[in-house]
């Protein structure tokens, strides 16, 4: 929104205010910003504008030295000098911006830490019957570890060495204010890796074998695959540094793969919202007949897609690491430079080899390994108050869709999909359509369809006699992937 303020320029008062608005003007041109437009306030902080403007206004030989006069007070050195007074106070300014990625990520990464206790602790109470150990004490402070059999312990005696004795047999998921307390479990600590890699080899066959869920938002069964993928830097003998080869980035995903060959990226906390289910479902069969050509086909999947731009990301921040290394050079090693002659030819050389290795690094980017950690038989719910459910949260978001598609367009949209809405609206009870949607020429009557995913669509008796009837004024929206994070619009 904008309020402008009409003065004639012609008339006494606007003599003046043309005045200082030119003179703004040509300062702008100058400085080649809008800085002065900032700080013009500052400059007639002491100074009477409005006395100016009364005294042109009552006067007509007054108006144009008053206008002269306001002129002279505005100049370039002004606006320059207020401009570095304020540098010296407040910075140059866009630090703030500048910093801002890494005051977002060092934010992102406190809420992580104290989310992690929460998710540490939940996954040592499902990990520790498969691991053969038991969490004895108060999981909220400290407990130990007691052993289901033989072995699991002595597993990791090699580790507790390294912390003080008086912590070996305390954990806790919280971290302790004196180290000697207790062991601070969490990502990347000796002890959780080892009962972590004890928990994977435990739940490996079994997550190759799968097992059956159930998806109450599904209207078609899926598989479900978890996979570890990895990005690496690749080896080359001809740099001393990439002798061995590299993981860059290691990351879970998790997919979709429907019987009609669709397969559509999910999180990985998509298995969080499964029911368990006790048998297959005659429609889900499909998947069992040839199943390792299936999985064969989702992990094809993953490489050739999900992979394939993940290592494209890296590649592109690895370039971006190697322009940013040839652009800038080593101020540090220039001022040496500068300061040692003896030294030139040695940090010529480092750099030039630097420059070189992180342009091969580049090249030497590529897709990592596929390994699918578990696979998963999701169904629909046959459960009559899951589907009738389902179908309402997607009648729901499809009308949300809909509203969203003509109101953008600047239209009034009226929701009359039940009696009481359609008599709100002036219509009879059921008008034959959901929305009632107005726009200055125009009025159309919209009957909304929403899919999970993609299907046929079918209209009533009365859908189909009102559309008869309203002809070119009667619309039907029709919403797919109502299932998805984000449906695309009608």
């Amino acid at each position: 929104m904008a309020i402008i303020n009409l003065v004639a320029g012609k008339t006494r008062k606007g003599r003046v205010l043309k005045t200082l608005l030119d003179k703004l003007e040509e300062i702008r041109k100058q400085l080649g910003s809008d800085k002065v437009f900032d700080v013009v306030g500052r400059i007639f902080a002491g100074l009477p504008l409005t006395e100016y403007v009364q005294r042109a206004v009552e006067s007509e030989d007054e108006a144009d030295r008053e206008a002269m006069e306001l002129a002279g007070e505005l100049t370039v050195e002004q606006i320059r000098a207020i401009e570095a007074r304020e540098e010296s106070i407040y910075g140059k300014g866009g630090e703030a911006k500048a910093a801002l990625p890494q005051l977002q990520e060092a934010l992102t990464i406190e809420e992580m830490r104290r989310l992690l206790p929460g998710y540490v602790r939940r996954y040592l109470e499902h990990a520790a019957p498969l691991i053969g150990v038991d969490l004895v004490g108060d999981l909220d402070g400290q407990f130990f570890l007691r052993p289901r059999h033989r072995g699991v312990v002595e597993s990791l005696m090699s580790l507790l060495d390294i912390y003080p004795e008086s912590a070996r047999n305390r954990f806790t998921v919280y971290r302790p204010n004196d180290p000697r307390d207790a062991i601070f479990l969490h990502p990347g600590e000796p002890v959780f890796e080892r009962l972590s890699s004890l928990g994977v080899e435990q739940s490996r066959s079994a997550g190759k074998r799968g097992a059956i869920f159930t998806d109450v938002s599904a209207t078609a069964p899926y598989l479900f695959h978890v996979a570890r993928v990895s990005v690496v830097r690749a080896i080359d003998p001809g740099f001393p540094a990439f002798h061995t080869e590299e993981v860059v980035e290691q990351r879970l995903v998790g997919i979709k793969q429907y019987a009609d060959g669709r397969m559509v990226e999910a999180p990985v906390e998509h298995q969080l919202l499964l029911k368990p289910a006790a048998k297959a479902n005659p429609g889900s069969v499909v998947f069992f007949a040839q199943s390792e050509t299936w999985r064969l086909a989702g992990e094809q999947h993953i490489k050739t897609e999900l992979l394939g731009k993940l290592a494209q990301l890296q590649q592109l921040a690895a370039r971006k690491r190697y322009t940013s290394m040839s652009r800038e050079g080593n101020r540090a090693a220039q001022t040496e430079l500068e300061r040692i002659k003896e030294q030139q030819r040695s940090i010529k050389e480092r750099r030039a080899l630097a420059i070189q290795q992180a342009r091969r690094e580049v090249e030497l980017i590529q897709a990592g390994r596929v390994e699918i950690i578990a696979t998963a038989l999701v169904q629909p719910s046959q459960d009559p108050e899951d589907v009738k459910a389902r179908n309402a949260e997607v009648e729901r978001i499809a009308m949300e869709v809909a509203v969203a598609h003509d109101a953008v367009q600047g239209a009034d949209v009226r929701d009359v999909s039940t009696p009481e809405r359609a008599r709100l609206a002036g219509l009879s009870d059921y008008p034959g359509f959901d929305l009632l949607s107005r726009r200055p020429g125009d009025e159309r009557g919209i009957e909304v369809k929403g899919r999970v995913g993609t299907g046929e669509i079918e209209l009533t008796e009365n859908e189909w006699a009102r559309a008869c009837n309203l002809r070119n004024r009667y619309w039907l929206y029709a919403v797919f992937d109502c299932g998805s994070a984000q449906p695309p619009a009608v």
